[in-house]
């Protein structure tokens, strides 16, 4: 997924926050808001999103490295 090309701008860099069952809550610098699961569903092509943190399996991602990179995935 790219969102945007990198600028360096505070609405581009991301706080990880590791979670006690090694997941990370993944937070944005400018606003706080947390990367968020649309509804929490589990269907593919789901929209993400950032919302206010609520501590829900929607908001807990995990990586992985794949090919040279990483990959994030939802808990849900």
């Amino acid at each position: 997924v790219k969102i945007a090309d990198e600028t360096g701008f505070a609405n581009q860099l991301w706080y990880f926050e590791r979670q006690q069952d090694g997941a990370y809550k993944i937070s944005s610098c400018y606003d706080k808001k947390c990367l968020d699961v649309r509804n929490a569903s589990t269907e593919a092509y789901t929209i993400i999103q950032t919302c206010e943190s609520n501590g829900n399996d929607a908001q807990r991602w995990f990586i992985y490295e794949y090919d040279g990179g990483y990959v994030l995935k939802s808990k849900i």
